[in-house]
């Protein structure tokens, strides 16, 4: 054999050592990128936790908010209130009522009255 392939065939023979060596020290990098992940991942699951009961607990508050708004509401409809000329057509509207019905009352004796003479 030639003095350069028996050189090119010791050279060959080490490649994979030098590759395994390679491959060890690349994975050593990974395991720490790995727990960095797993613990980015808590903490994330850890705030979207924290962010949902916040949340959760101011819908529970509005909710309860609009439930006594509404219940407000609703008691204010049992009974409306008249502005002043709603109030002032009634109450004119009554006293109109009354002198007809008063008149009638009234009148009706005279009338009686009238045939006796």
């Amino acid at each position: 054999m030639r003095k350069g392939s028996l050189f090119l065939v010791f050279a060959l023979s080490f490649a994979p050592m030098l590759h395994a060596e390679e491959a060890s020290t690349a994975t050593t990098p990974v395991e720490p990128v790995a727990e960095a992940s797993a613990e980015l991942n808590a903490r994330l699951a850890t705030v979207e936790a924290q962010n949902t009961k916040a949340q959760l607990t101011r819908l529970q508050q509005e909710n309860q908010q609009l439930r006594q708004q509404l219940q407000e509401q609703q008691e204010q409809s049992l009974f409306p209130t008249l502005t002043a000329e709603q109030q002032w057509f009634a109450v004119g509207g009554g006293v109109g009522a009354l002198a007809f019905m008063f008149g009638a009352l009234i009148s009706r004796g005279r009338r009686r009255r009238q045939w006796l003479n």
